[in-house]
């Protein structure tokens, strides 16, 4: 596995200073086995690499087209060729710059690019270990910049294994595998400063038909422009770093998260380096030759390496993989029912006490639901037609697929759609709504009704009418009724009805009358109610308001302050609204009826309110004595001069009491209780 900026090398590599190398040109080229004008370039383009071997670096890059291809096309080889945009073969590369296929055009670059100075040194060696490959390079760059491209490749010098239909039997620097891809390393440069890179690789993964015929090419492009500033070979030989411990196994204990890691000891190592996924596990170095681990998540390969610690050089890795797998249970469907129209809901569990999340696939009639699994456990599901449908569950844990739920099948109703919903308000002052519709008959065992889209009732309606009251008036709700079948679907399509209750339209109270009480400046205003449930009246005598709190009766007395004609008109108050006045006003003549020379304040009467008897004072001999009511009906009278007058059996009320003397007539207004 790579791993940058490693430390310089300790051995043969140690000391080197910034200088420029002699450059090499590199020449890639994009071919294939079954590509006719590949065959014929090549005739000349091979010979034209050996002559100028000691200038060129090569890099070939075997394609997949024309059909059926070369068999030794390789993902990384594509990559390269969409990053330059090759469209055909054979196209030739030299230091990054498209070159025409002909002799003369391929050696002019050669010597053109060999005459430019390197801009950057490359040094490095690598070693074959079985099927092993092991590289380690530096590259100091002589010039400073961002986005460059440093590639590492292993080519096979000759292979023979991939003939196939354009007459060529050998193929040359054939691109094997790349570093650590097709894209290489990118990096920023800074002159002077140089870059350590360790690589190693199975080569028995790749289509490497002798180790001993391997080549490692080492470049450095710009990213950007495409320019290369220098490419080299690299030596064989024996690498500096430690090779990798011997060994190396990496086991999953059971069916647990716990990774149990082991290798063979190195000689001279102080210590030793895990990782997993590229990522250091250890804060110290292990000086043992095994290591615990817990991984992250069931169902994924894990790559593990190892690497030596031998001084203070880190060694190369070995690698191990291990698939962290678990036994998934099969799912049980729990419902599958209608809930609207077409609409299913699908729930299901995982047996008890397995604990791990997994995520699942909803199979409908054999057919995935979701292009990605879910985590949860239930789905809203929607049919097509009326029909049967059958579902099944398929648990997923990364790379692990469960077994599939039994399958459970439904049969969807057509509920049909209720007919002409109304919503009428029960009276003016009423906050009740009567929605009534007609009654269906096919699949429908009742309804539901929702205001608002929020479900008013909380039974099955069975009728077809419904009493709803709403929170206020002035706002229009919206009411939505839906047939519901026995199963507790919902019809697909609802009735809709839309009412606002107002209760602005409060009538007038009736049967208004104005009466002035005896001979005094009272006039009692009297009427009936309109309707029920009102808050209370407001009295208004020619236009002018003159009740200070809300009138709870249906009378009111007013003390007027003159003689004078005056007119009333009474409203009906609910909650902050009023009604309209009473029409026509109630009129009332008030005119004070002469008393002679009775004193007033030598006539009294007490107490004011009576409850029993009421005790009339006066200096004079009373030869007339009446009472009447609010009404004006005579309720009591005598010729004699009394004194006292028992109200025990009177109806509680207001009463007027008038007296005639000698003087003349006196009136006095008093309150039984």
């Amino acid at each position: 596995m790579k791993k940058l900026f490693f430390l310089l090398f300790l051995l043969c590599l140690a000391g080197i200073t910034v200088h420029a190398q002699q450059r090499k040109v590199l020449v890639e080229e994009f071919t294939s086995s079954t590509c006719g004008p590949c065959y014929s370039v090549n005739l000349w383009l091979n010979p034209l690499l050996v002559t100028n071997a000691d200038k060129v670096v090569a890099v070939k890059y075997q394609m997949n087209w024309p059909a059926p291809g070369d068999p030794y096309c390789t993902p990384e080889g594509l990559t390269r060729r969409t990053y330059y945009g090759v469209n055909s073969v054979p196209t030739i590369f030299t230091n990054g710059v498209t070159t025409s296929n002909s002799q003369t055009s391929v050696q002019n670059a050669i010597n053109n690019g060999y005459a430019q100075p390197a801009e950057a040194d490359i040094e490095g060696v690598f070693q074959v270990v079985g099927n092993m490959i092991y590289v380690e390079t530096n590259v100091t760059p002589l010039i400073s910049g961002s986005n460059y491209l440093i590639h590492c490749i292993v080519n096979e010098k000759t292979t023979t294994g991939n003939k196939k239909t354009n007459g060529e039997t050998h193929f040359y620097h054939v691109m094997m595998k790349m570093f650590p891809d097709g894209n290489g390393t990118t990096l920023n440069l800074t002159a002077g400063e140089t870059i350590s890179f360790m690589f190693s690789h199975d080569m028995s993964t790749t289509h490497v038909e002798e180790m001993s015929d391997l080549e490692v090419v080492v470049f450095v492009q710009n990213k950007s422009t495409r320019a290369v500033l220098n490419a080299a070979y690299l030596p064989a030989g024996n690498v500096t770093s430690p090779l990798p411990p011997s060994n190396f196994t990496a086991t999953q204990q059971g069916e647990t998260l716990n990774i149990n890691l082991a290798w063979s000891a190195v000689s001279g190592a102080s210590g030793y380096n895990v990782y997993r996924n590229g990522v250091k596990l250890n804060t110290a170095p292990v000086t043992g030759t095994t290591y615990s681990d817990v991984a992250p998540e069931y169902g994924i390969t894990y790559t593990y390496g190892v690497a030596a610690v031998v001084g203070s050089v880190e060694g190369f890795e070995a690698n191990a993989t291990v698939f962290t797998n678990i036994t998934i249970p099969t799912p049980t469907i729990t419902t599958v029912k209608q809930i609207r129209g077409k609409q299913m809901l699908v729930e299901w569990e995982m047996p008890p006490g397995f604990e791990v999340s997994v995520k699942y696939f909803v199979y409908r009639s054999g057919i995935k639901q979701t292009t990605d699994p879910i985590t949860e456990t239930s789905i809203i599901n929607t049919g097509l037609s009326y029909k049967e449908y059958c579902f099944e569950i398929e648990p997923i844990l990364n790379e692990i697929t469960g077994a599939k739920s039994t399958s459970v099948c439904i049969n969807l109703l057509d509920i049909p759609q209720p007919k002409n919903l109304k919503a009428e308000q029960v009276s003016v002052t009423s906050k009740e709504v009567l929605l009534t519709w007609d009654a269906s008959t096919s699949n429908t065992a009742g309804y539901n009704l929702y205001r608002d889209d929020v479900l008013i009732n909380t039974e099955l309606i069975t009728s077809t009418t419904y009493t709803d009251v709403v929170p206020e008036f002035g706002v229009q709700y919206t009411y939505q009724l839906y047939g519901v079948a026995s199963t507790g679907a919902e019809s697909e399509k609802y009735a809709e009805a839309k009412i606002t209750l107002s209760n602005s339209a409060i009538p007038p109270p009736a049967n208004v009358q104005a009466i002035q009480q005896g001979n005094e400046l009272i006039v009692s205003v009297t009427w009936a109610s309109p309707l029920s449930g009102l808050d209370g009246y407001n009295i208004y005598r020619d236009g002018e308001k003159i009740n200070t709190e809300l009138v709870t009766e249906t009378e009111y007395l007013d003390e007027v302050p003159a003689e004078d004609k005056y007119c009333y008109t009474v409203t009906a108050v609910m909650g902050d609204d009023e009604g309209e006045k009473s029409d026509p006003p109630a009129c009332a003549d008030v005119n004070i009826v002469g008393i002679g020379n009775i004193d007033k304040d030598t006539f009294m009467i007490y107490p004011n309110p009576v409850s029993g008897t009421l005790n009339i004072s006066t200096t004079e001999t009373i030869t007339d004595c009446q009472i009447f009511n609010i009404q004006g009906q005579l309720i009591y009278s005598t010729q004699l001069d009394v004194k006292e007058i028992v109200t025990d059996n009177w109806t509680s009320g207001i009463y007027v009491i008038r007296i005639t003397t000698e003087k003349g007539v006196a009136e006095k207004r008093f309150i039984k209780n």
